[in-house]
């Protein structure tokens, strides 16, 4: 049997994750040459992983080697990746063993991660004339920038005028 879980199924973009799987062997027999299939899907970068003693992680192929795996015992390994890009991303292990598994259908599990882009916006505003007197005309200039990684959608700015300014007229430009 494998099970998968994920430390959080709605990460940001540029997050990590941790996911935790775990072979069981429920018998009724020791199981020998057993192997798990976990490659991470596009959307993430490994980071690192930890195993049971004994057990390894190819992060190139995907390959968990178990090994033997005696009734009733179990094994984990967790797996740190990096989520690279905004929406869903399905993960799916695979368990297999060198004897006959009497209930098949518990050798795969699936988890589906929903990360959510990140635009980090970044606004300044200056002015030509600091200190200008009564009557005289100034130009603010407010700029906003995308530094990413992912683009924005539906960005407003504001900007209220102080009193004692009257907007004489205003240029917004892409």
């Amino acid at each position: 049997s494998i099970t998968k879980t994920v430390n959080n199924t709605t990460p940001l973009v540029g997050q990590q994750v941790t996911f935790t799987i775990t072979a069981t062997n429920y018998g009724p027999n020791d199981a020998h040459l057993v192997i798990a299939n976990d490659l991470l899907p596009a959307g993430l970068t490994f980071v690192s992983y930890t195993s049971s003693p004994g057990t390894t992680y190819n992060s190139g192929t995907g390959v968990w080697t178990i090994g033997n795996l005696t009734v009733g015992s179990s094994v984990t390994l967790n797996i740190t990746a990096t989520v690279n890009s905004a929406g869903q991303i399905i993960n799916t292990v695979n368990i297999t063993g060198n004897e006959t598994d009497p209930n098949p259908n518990n050798n795969r599990d699936t988890v589906a991660l929903n990360s959510e882009p990140v635009a980090d916006l970044v606004i300044s505003k200056t002015v030509n004339n600091p200190t200008p007197y009564v009557g005289d005309q100034v130009t603010f200039t407010i700029t906003l920038t995308n530094n990413g990684p992912n683009d924005a959608e539906n960005v407003t700015v504001t900007d209220i005028l102080s009193p004692g300014l009257i907007l004489v007229s205003a240029t917004p430009s892409v």
